[in-house]
């Protein structure tokens, strides 16, 4: 997990490298939510804490609620996986048309596969 968290704030800021005019504060913002939750998740691992790294702590935290709205958009609710089954459902009914055009057709059993796996 250690590991993880200090690999996660690269990529993410790697994927983000080239953002337009728009999406510029987006971006900066979720930057900022990302290296809020890694600051405070290592800093949390330390085996003592003073004062100073309580405040550091609470900065980090504090950070990370002020700017976690820019994901708000991404989180996962029942609309969100109404919307997945919707697609799943769909695109489920065209792979099964066309493996049943194939069927018709006199295709075999892996040829079917191969056209299936194509279509999706």
């Amino acid at each position: 997990m250690r590991n993880l968290v200090k690999v996660i704030l690269l990529c993410f800021a790697a994927a983000l490298h080239h953002p337009s005019t728009v999406e510029r504060p987006i971006f900066a913002q979720g930057l900022i939510c990302v290296r809020s939750i890694v600051d405070f998740t290592l800093m949390s691992q330390y085996k003592s804490h003073t004062y100073e790294t309580i405040q550091y702590l609470e900065q980090y935290l504090k950070a990370f609620h002020d700017y976690k709205e820019v994901f708000k958009e991404y989180r996962k609710d029942k609309s969100t996986m109404r919307k997945v089954r919707e697609v799943s459902t769909r695109i489920w009914s065209e792979n099964s048309k066309v493996l049943n055009q194939h069927r018709l057709s006199g295709a075999i059993a892996a040829k079917r596969r191969q056209i299936a796996d194509e279509q999706r």
